[in-house]
């Protein structure tokens, strides 16, 4: 995590992408200066190389200048991050080696929660940001000391939750919201600041996509998948 402390970065180029919501995030910056930021409404199958192309463009910026590459990856939707990790694994290898690049990610729950605790002043109070996961289940990220990991949570827990409860809209939901709940959103133009990227990136080995679980399939019995007369 040296990049991420270090003090002698000032000059360093950060190309950040958060393809996990229907809109589209790009920032460019360098040390804590923002270059260029982009919000794009679309598929970030047809929107992020063309948006990243026209950003660096218009920049007089070469993906070869990057030092930095940072990505979401997750909750939200896994083919957009899909994306975004393909493109950077690209950019990364046709990289000149003398100069390889850095590649961390963080969490969208993660990042919404540090935003609200800075942006309400609620350090000290406990809440938690939710966004939709499948039918009936839902990720979490709670605010208790330094550990924001996302939980799944079921309806009835979220029900059951005493303190502050926002959302995070990421896409349709598949279920009802059980309960009215104020929304909260963030920019990636947050990862500027040092304190926040020292909370919320982490190295990206392995190239993680967040899953909740491994999916599980019944095995295939004549009796259990028989049509019902």
């Amino acid at each position: 995590m040296q990049s991420l402390l270090s003090d002698h970065l000032a000059d360093d180029y950060w190309l950040v992408l958060d393809s996990s919501a229907p809109r589209l995030q790009l920032s460019l910056f360098q040390g804590e200066r923002v270059i260029e930021y982009k919000c794009v409404t679309g598929d970030a199958v047809e929107h992020l190389i063309e948006s990243v192309t026209d950003l660096l463009k218009n920049n007089r910026v070469s993906i070869s200048n990057i030092d930095h590459f940072v990505y979401c990856q997750g909750p939200g939707s896994i083919l957009g991050i899909r994306i975004a990790v393909m493109a950077i694994k690209t950019w990364v290898a046709v990289k000149n080696p003398s100069k390889p690049a850095n590649v961390y990610s963080y969490h969208s729950l993660s990042a919404a929660l540090v935003h609200l605790l800075n942006k309400t002043n609620t350090q000290n109070q406990k809440v938690a940001v939710t966004a939709e996961w499948k039918k009936n289940y839902w990720n979490v990220a709670e605010s208790e000391g330094d550990n924001t990991q996302i939980q799944v949570w079921d309806t009835q827990k979220l029900l059951d939750y005493p303190d502050k409860l926002y959302l995070l809209p990421q896409k349709k939901l598949w279920t009802s919201l059980p309960m009215e709940l104020p929304t909260v959103d963030y920019s990636i133009e947050m990862l500027t600041q040092p304190d926040f990227r020292r909370a919320l990136l982490s190295p990206a080995d392995g190239w993680p996509i967040y899953t909740p679980e491994a999916k599980n399939y019944a095995k295939w019995s004549g009796k259990r998948h028989r049509k019902q007369e």
